[in-house]
Order: C-alpha cells, then structure tokens, then sequence
C-alpha cells in the first residue's frame, strides 16, 4: 500500500485530540446521545435537516404516485390509444 500526502497524515496523527477521545481520556462524558448526554447543537441541525428533507421526499414521492393513478385513471376513461389499438 502506497501512502499519498504523508506529510498530512502525520500531522493527524500528532495533533492533539479535542473530541469524544479526549473527554473521555480527561473523564469527562461524551456530548452525545450514545453517552446518554445532549447532543452537539450542529448534530440536531443537521439530524433536523435530514429528517426535513426526508419529509419532503416522502411528500413529493405521495405526489408522484398520486400524479400517476391520475393519470391511469384519464387513460382508463379515454380507452386505448391509437398505437395500442394496432397490436
């Protein structure tokens, strides 16, 4: 395996810990749900933007089926097209 920008890595690698590691390692308890604790403020907001544009899929998706059982309904009402009825 060929190591590309070492020079990075051992800057990551050197460079002191400030996340869950260091709480923990100073024994303080992770910010986090898994700790049992609050989440990080950034960690709602982008959890909240998920859920938002989750919603907004599902919403658009209910749409589109609807859209489309519309559709199947008029074709239903219309009868066969010009090229359905050739075969």
């Amino acid at each position: 395996m060929q190591l590309q920008n070492a020079g990075a890595w051992g800057a990551l690698a050197s460079a002191p810990d400030t996340g869950a590691a260091a709480a923990a390692e100073d024994g303080a308890a992770a910010p986090d749900a898994e700790a049992g604790g609050e989440a990080a403020p950034e960690t709602d907001a982008l959890w909240d933007e998920f859920q938002s544009r989750e919603q907004q899929q599902q919403k658009r998706d209910e749409e589109k089926r609807a859209q489309e059982a519309r559709l199947q309904e008029e074709k239903a009402k219309v009868g066969p097209t010009l090229s359905e009825a050739l075969i």
